[in-house]
């Protein structure tokens, strides 16, 4: 060949070692010199499969060099370097055929010069497939074997709060301080009554990073905390298949209340009125809900609208001083709500979401070792998960005792908006407003107001 092509390729690289490929291309250069070949490219891919449908970028640029006549043929240290599917060489060797170009193996007996060597290539390439899927086989039947026992898979990204250590028995896990302590803050904050916007705020002033160094969003701040790991429970294929040697971040009672609490479907996530405090608590004496209404000149109001929602259309306030009467009237009354003995969840709510979720578990490790059907799995999960659903919106009913204290009042200036309506919120059921008592009186008249407070 006047003008090779080295292409070399290395399927798992999660440490950044350049030396598997470079050996390759040593080995290729070598293979060249000694039948007077000129090397004129390298195409190297790193940490890519040949095996599945993967877009491989240098593979590609290889092929297109072909085409346009660039290289005369392509050396590869072993053929399963190149291809690993019947298939895929069908591809390769296509492009390699149209424009009179070779290949060559450094470890395989590769002769595409002969039918007889076409024969013995895609033989190759079927026992490199073949390999291919009893390695998978294998990787599989390991990580099912791991997960069975509670231990971590030992791959992908470093969940948030625990790093790997290296040791005799493989991979384990073991517990950042740092990161672990502001999860449980996290934590305590969400029963309390936080978003997840604002604690996506909050960490993103701090400084606080997600493991691949980039900002909490409220997505992924939400995810983190609803995963079972930080209650030292093992995850597989989306199934909680065990406890092991994953070590608990959250104490598991509490980490299945905040789980009730993320997950209620009375739970709004939405962006509802951002700069009004009493949004979606307050309704006109109708009966229909007040809606926000910025003016031109910079006012806000809530207003009752006449149409879909049923309004009688009479009503309207300005938003800045019901927001403020509202308050003082909260706070002034929050000393008494906080003395309130505190509802506790039922024990027997507990206890029974408990049980279920270790059934559940215990169900999903009898299907993936073949003791129940697939049928039987799905109809156990689904009556399952049904309980555990509402076990976990009654436990969900306990925010409101959670979010008022004595020192909410104390706190109320550093609050942040969020934290400031939640409170509203859970204290009160609504605030009810009346029409105008003399049409275009501009003083706000407290005795049109009303509350509604929660039991």
């Amino acid at each position: 060949m006047e003008r090779a092509a080295i292409y070399a390729r290395l399927s798992r690289d999660p440490e950044g070692d350049k030396a598997a490929i470079a050996r390759q291309v040593r080995d290729c250069r070598a293979y060249a010199q000694a039948r007077g070949w000129t090397v004129a490219q390298e195409f190297k891919d790193r940490d890519v499969s040949a095996f599945r449908d993967v877009k491989r970028e240098r593979y590609e640029a290889m092929l297109e060099a072909i085409r346009a006549g660039e290289i005369d043929g392509v050396i590869v240290w072993k053929l399963d370097r190149l291809v690993r599917s019947p298939r895929e060489f069908e591809r390769c060797w296509k492009v390699c055929e149209d424009a009179g170009a070779t290949l060559a193996s450094v470890n395989d007996p590769v002769d595409t010069s002969s039918e007889l060597g076409m024969v013995v290539t895609r033989m190759l390439v079927g026992f490199a497939r073949m390999e291919s899927v009893n390695i998978s086989t294998r990787t599989k039947s390991a990580q099912e074997e791991r997960a069975r026992a509670g231990r971590h898979h030992g791959g992908g990204q470093r969940p948030y709060g625990l790093r790997r250590v290296d040791g005799e028995d493989g991979t384990t896990l073991e517990v950042v301080p740092e990161e672990a302590e502001h999860i449980r803050e996290a934590v305590e904050r969400v029963l309390a009554g936080a978003s997840m916007r604002g604690l996506a705020a909050d960490w993103h002033d701090r400084g606080i990073l997600s493991p691949n160094g980039r900002p909490w969003s409220q997505t992924t701040i939400r995810s983190m905390l609803l995963s079972p790991r930080l209650a030292g429970k093992r995850i597989h294929r989306g199934e909680v298949v065990g406890e092991g040697q994953i070590p608990a971040i959250v104490d598991p009672a509490k980490h299945a209340e905040l789980v009730a609490l993320l997950t209620d479907p009375a739970r709004y996530t939405g962006r509802r009125g951002q700069h009004y405090l009493l949004a979606g608590s307050i309704r006109c004496v109708c009966g229909a809900p007040m809606l926000t209404h910025a003016l031109r000149s910079g006012y806000r109001r809530y207003r009752c609208v006449k149409g879909p929602t049923g309004g009688c259309g009479k009503t309207y306030v300005k938003a800045e001083m019901i927001e403020d009467y509202t308050t003082e009237i909260v706070l002034a009354a929050l000393p008494s709500i906080a003395a309130r003995p505190e509802k506790e969840a039922p024990p027997a709510d507990l206890d029974q979401l408990a049980r279920d979720e270790k059934n559940l578990e215990r169900c999903a490790l009898d299907y993936y070792t073949s003791k129940i059907t697939r049928a039987e799995f799905f109809a156990a999960r689904r009556a399952l998960e049904e309980r555990i659903k509402a076990a976990r919106a009654r436990l969900a009913t306990r925010r409101g005792a959670r979010v008022v204290d004595a020192t909410v009042a104390e706190r109320w200036p550093a609050l942040p908006f969020d934290e400031r309506r939640i409170v509203i919120e859970a204290v009160l059921e609504a605030v009810v407003v009346r029409p105008v008592s003399v049409r275009g009186r501009r003083a706000f008249e407290p005795e049109r107001v009303s509350f509604v407070w929660r039991a």
